[in-house]
């Protein structure tokens, strides 16, 4: 192994260590693939990673009460029944790369290389951190309680909120009847953050600012619908 890729194994060893809740709460070692690569076994990384991806969706199946037993079934069948549920291109194209590698080491006659136990690492990551931003708890396990249900969101001039509070959106609790404001920093999401005005969301509430927080929309459209 080169220098430069040791290095590179470095860092992602580091980004693999920050989703070290997910790896407590399903009983997984996301530090075996990376070691497998440090001994010069791209190919039992790749392997490794594999089943990592496969335990993953594994929850989100079950989670999202998909029909059909998960416990048998392969990472492409997988990614079929969990891609409703997963409003990502990237990930979906990461679980597909990852499939991809794995099926390519497990043929006769093609080489596995450093880098491709690399890049099998990287879209692991990939996924991981589009699970903990999303804040699924079948994955993560221990991710912020949320109210579970608040008046649909408003919008209103800046400084004009409840209570003299300056936001952009305004949402209000139905366990305690108060309004409390957003800005589009505090919504979880992929990519660029907006939200409408009257969709649900779900939230935290932060203590010292006595803000909402962790803000998740429930009424994302369907992927297909949203494009037509």
């Amino acid at each position: 192994m080169t220098e430069a890729i040791d290095d590179r194994l470095r860092r992602l060893q580091s980004e693999l260590e920050s989703h070290s809740r997910v790896a407590r709460h399903l009983g997984l070692d996301f530090g075996r693939p990376v070691r497998s690569l440090g001994d010069g076994y791209p190919e039992n990384t790749i392997a490794l990673i594999g089943k990592i991806a496969e335990r993953l969706l594994k929850q989100v199946w079950s989670h999202y009460e998909v029909p059909g037993d998960p416990s048998g079934k392969a990472l492409n069948d997988l990614i079929k029944g969990c891609r409703p549920h997963i409003r990502s291109t990237n990930v979906i194209n990461a679980l597909t790369d990852i499939q991809r590698l794995r099926n390519r080491s497990t043929h006769d006659g093609y080489d596995i290389a450093d880098e491709d136990g690399l890049l099998a690492v990287r879209r692991l990551l990939d996924v991981l951190d589009w699970f903990t931003n999303t804040g699924l708890t079948a994955v993560t396990g221990d991710s912020p309680q949320l109210s579970p249900l608040v008046e649909k969101v408003d919008r209103q001039p800046l400084g004009g909120g409840p209570h003299r509070v300056t936001a952009t959106y305004f949402v209000r609790d139905d366990e305690d009847g108060e309004t409390y404001g957003f800005d589009y920093s505090d919504i979880v999401t992929e990519g660029f953050r907006t939200t409408v005005v009257g969709e649900r969301v779900r939230f935290e509430i932060d203590p010292a600012t006595r803000r909402a927080r962790f803000v998740i929309r429930l009424d994302l459209p369907e992927v297909d619908e949203f494009y037509r």
